[in-house]
Formats: structure tokens, C-alpha cells, sequence
């Protein structure tokens, strides 16, 4: 059986922040940077500057036991600043102090082996905003796994309704796995649960509250021809699970979170 992932994603802006793409440059410094890790995520921060105004950034994710996770945060070269990481786990325990130059680039990067599945705060942080370009990027190690048929992932992504706001989208490389998600009251989701191959069967999946218990009122199915599609009615905003697995040689799949309009 192969391990389980999760992922918490939830963050906090502040007002001289906005989510902006960086120059080309920068990302290709991010591919060199752990080649053997797999990505999970980037995270494009523009600075605005606002004098006598500090910068400050949070990002929360779950972390899981036993896992290798490779952080890296770099800037553009046109950054008038740097930004500054810092790592804590829920209690508060500090665990930057792997964190080192880049040996690409000009930031810093750190690998970090997660004693124990738990919260971790992501902290960027400077004294001072200023105008400039920032990528954070998160991934993780894994071991070698039979990736997707590209052509085959590309059309799924295209089959995949763009007329529903996207809030979340997984790709899973792994028979069974679990995504978490942070879902608000009184909004209603569509999860979508696609393999790549596009056979129906050999999905099996469930959904789980904050005490991971089984959801089974407010969980309505939809019709497919490819997958899995349930509608979600929440009432209480919180951690919710998405378990699922999938059979096969190739067990790619996507998940998909989008919000719907409520009737």
C-alpha cells in the first residue's frame, strides 16, 4: 500500500500583497531545485512597497510523518528585497534552522524529514515591503512511480468543466490517497474524481468531516460519463477529507474542487 498524502492549503494576505506571476527566469531556477522531489505547489508573491509598512505572508499546510518535503523560496532579479521563511509546527517549535543559500539562485532552501503528521505555518516575512517578485515552492519525496501519459492528462484537463469556479485541483500519482481541503459554511461544492484512462470503475470514494467521520447527508451524486461527481451542501465551515483510490497499473486521477451556485 502506498503512503497517504495530505495537504491542508489556507493563507493569509497582507495589504501590500498581491498573488502575481514572476519573471520566467525565476522559475527556471525553481525546476533545478530538488529534481528528484516532486512538486506540489508554487506560490507567486508580488510585493508592493508601502513605506513604514512591514511584509508579511502565511501559508498553512499538513504535513505528513516520515515524509521528505523540499522547501525553496527565491526572488526576481529585479526585486528591490528579500523576503525572510520561517517553519513551525503547531507548537510553536522552530525548524528553519536547516535553511541555507540556494545553490541556483539567490534564495534560500531547506529539506525538512516531518517527525510527526501535523499543522505547519509557513511564515514570509520582512521589516520593511519593498517592490519585487517572490516564488515560494514546496515539494516533496517520493519513490518512483509510473507518471502519467501526458497526452492523456492534458485531456482530461480539458474535459473537466471550466464553467464552475475551480477552488482546488489535485493530480494523484498514487493508488489510494487523501487530499484536505478548508470548506466555508453555507457554500456548495462539486467534487469531481477522474482517472486518467477514463474508466468509470475502480474509484472508490469517500468524504470525511473535521473528526473524520463519514459524510453521507448533504452528498449528492451526479452523473458521469467519466468518474465520479459529487455535489457538497456545507454547513459548517472546516477541515474537510477526500479519500479515494484507484485501480490499475497507471492509478493517475485528478480531483477537483469548484464551487456551484446553490438552487
Amino acid at each position: 500500500m502506498k503512503p497517504k498524502f495530505t495537504l491542508i492549503i489556507a493563507f493569509a494576505m497582507a495589504a501590500n500583497c498581491i498573488q502575481a506571476q514572476c519573471d520566467p527566469e525565476l522559475y527556471e531556477k525553481l525546476s533545478e531545485t530538488f529534481p528528484q522531489f516532486m512538486l506540489l505547489k508554487r506560490f507567486p508573491v508580488t510585493v508592493k512597497k508601502i513605506e513604514g509598512v512591514p511584509f508579511s505572508l502565511e501559508y498553512t499546510y499538513v504535513l505528513t510523518a516520515k515524509t521528505k518535503y523540499g522547501f525553496y523560496l527565491e526572488h526576481s532579479l529585479a526585486s528591490e528585497g528579500k523576503v525572510k521563511m520561517r517553519l513551525q509546527d503547531a507548537n510553536g517549535v522552530d525548524w528553519t534552522q536547516s535553511l541555507r543559500p540556494s545553490e541556483v539562485g539567490e534564495g534560500k532552501m531547506m529539506i525538512l524529514e516531518c517527525p510527526t503528521t501535523s499543522v505547519y505555518h509557513i511564515f514570509l516575512y520582512a521589516n520593511q515591503s519593498f517592490n519585487g517578485c517572490a516564488v515560494l515552492q514546496l515539494s516533496y519525496l517520493t519513490k518512483k512511480q509510473q507518471p502519467c501519459d501526458l497526452d492523456l492528462l492534458q485531456k482530461l484537463e480539458n474535459s473537466i468543466d471550466k464553467s464552475k469556479s475551480i477552488v482546488r485541483q489535485f493530480i494523484s500519482l498514487s493508488q489510494e490517497f487523501q487530499y484536505s481541503y478548508v470548506f466555508t459554511k453555507d457554500a456548495d461544492y462539486q467534487i469531481y474524481v477522474e482517472r486518467v484512462d477514463g474508466k468509470k470503475d475502480g474509484i472508490k470514494f469517500s468524504f470525511l468531516n473535521s473528526e473524520r467521520e463519514p459524510i453521507t447527508q448533504r452528498m449528492i451524486k451526479k452523473e458521469s460519463d467519466r468518474g465520479l461527481k459529487y455535489v457538497f451542501n456545507c454547513k459548517t465551515t472546516g477541515i474537510y477529507y477526500i479519500n479515494a483510490s484507484v485501480e490499475g497499473e497507471k492509478p493517475c486521477a485528478v480531483v477537483q474542487i469548484s464551487n456551484v451556485e446553490s438552487k
